[in-house]
């Protein structure tokens, strides 16, 4: 069942079901990034709507692979749900709950650009050596990979020419047009591009 399905929206989002124990640290985890709270309730909604599905067909959170994550959103789909239909809508989702090991980790494909390579080495950078949270690591990766796209592409003679003066230029450009909404964000897409800089063999 939907959790939003309801003439009226409830003001606490209950879960049950397998990954109920959950909800309060997926809570704090957005929090954390930033995100605004009535996004946080989508992402709440969405792991009540989840764990429903899990319950309804006796399944644990250990065989909620990348395949049945997809059943999901397919059954979502179906059923004409209006949000959390895709894979990027439940990634924070999924990304916390590998974090904990609580779900199985899904296997990232073999990078192909120079883009994903440098995404990829990004990823292994905050997870390895600064310890983030798989969810946090997603997050800071979809800053990076606005940052590079707006480089306008990523051949390797932009990725050569990056320095950290582009870095600061961009960071102060998006936040003088977010002026006022969620400065946590800029503060975390600053951090992650600028990580990203050193990958790119640019200088100051």
């Amino acid at each position: 069942m939907d959790s939003r399905d309801h003439t009226r929206r409830p003001r606490r989002i209950v879960v049950e079901g397998p990954l109920a124990a959950f909800a309060g640290g997926l809570r704090r985890e957005l929090a954390g990034q930033g995100y605004a709270v009535g996004t946080i309730g989508d992402h709440l909604h969405l792991l009540a709507d989840l764990s429903g599905w899990l319950d309804d067909r006796a399944l644990t959170p250990q065989e909620l692979t990348t395949r049945r994550a997809a059943e999901f959103l397919r059954d979502r789909r179906r059923r004409g749900c209006r949000a959390g239909l895709t894979t990027r809508a439940i990634a924070p989702l999924l990304g916390y709950l590998r974090g904990l090991q609580v779900v199985p980790l899904s296997v990232p494909p073999v990078p192909a650009t120079p883009e994903e390579m440098l995404l990829a080495n990004y990823r292994d950078h905050l997870l390895g050596e600064r310890g983030v949270t798989a969810g946090t690591a997603t997050h800071y990766l979809r800053c990076a990979r606005v940052f590079l796209r707006s480089l306008g592409g990523s051949s390797d003679a932009a990725l050569a020419g990056l320095s950290t003066a582009h870095v600061t230029e961009y960071v102060l450009a998006w936040a003088e047009r977010r002026r006022g909404k969620a400065p946590d964000l800029v503060t975390l897409a600053g951090a992650a591009v600028a990580a990203a800089v050193p990958a790119c063999g640019g200088s100051d």
